[in-house]
């Protein structure tokens, strides 16, 4: 059916290692939108992701798989995305079952992103996007899919994966 393909990977060059494996669905982040350029430091308005607590280095490995989460994102926050991708990712590898997983893998195709690695940000955002269709940011990782195969220039795959945020997520 016209519409229904799978969404292919875009072929970036150089290696890329893929996401590490990660369930979850919880939205603790839900109305963040973009992040600011990596030269604007910015405390992301509308984030629900508390602060690490005080002493809790940034992504830590000690600390609950909550404050590791934090401490991640925090890094976002403050807009250092080489830190919080390096975070993230070891967030999602200590912690592939927590419920907040799903989000990190999004959050580390946002540090790609933002940082014009378009290549490695559309991995991540596919990756997230085929692991947690159902997920709250199921939607945010087919646009932004989309919206990064756009700026690869993959105007065919870019159009059909935005074409799909409606289809599959019609509210």
């Amino acid at each position: 059916a016209p519409g229904s393909a799978p969404i292919r990977k875009p072929q970036p060059q150089g290696s890329l290692q893929p996401p590490a494996s990660s369930l979850g669905g919880a939205d603790i982040d839900a109305g963040v939108s973009e992040l600011p350029p990596p030269a604007i430091s910015s405390t992301l308005e509308g984030s629900r992701t508390p602060l690490p607590p005080p002493g809790l280095a940034a992504a830590s490995p000690k600390g609950s798989p909550d404050e590791q989460y934090a401490a991640a994102f925090g890094l976002l926050r403050a807009g250092e995305y080489d830190a919080a991708a390096d975070g993230m990712e070891r967030f999602i590898k200590n912690n592939p079952d927590h419920e907040l997983a799903g989000n990190a893998v999004y959050w580390l195709g946002e540090t790609y992103y933002v940082r014009k690695d378009y290549a490695r940000a559309a991995t991540y955002f596919l990756d997230g996007f085929q692991k947690y269709p159902q997920s709250r940011k199921g939607p945010d990782n087919l646009l932004k899919l989309g919206m990064t195969l756009a700026e690869l220039n993959h105007k065919a795959e870019a159009c059909q994966a935005l074409n799909q945020v409606s289809k599959k997520y019609p509210k």
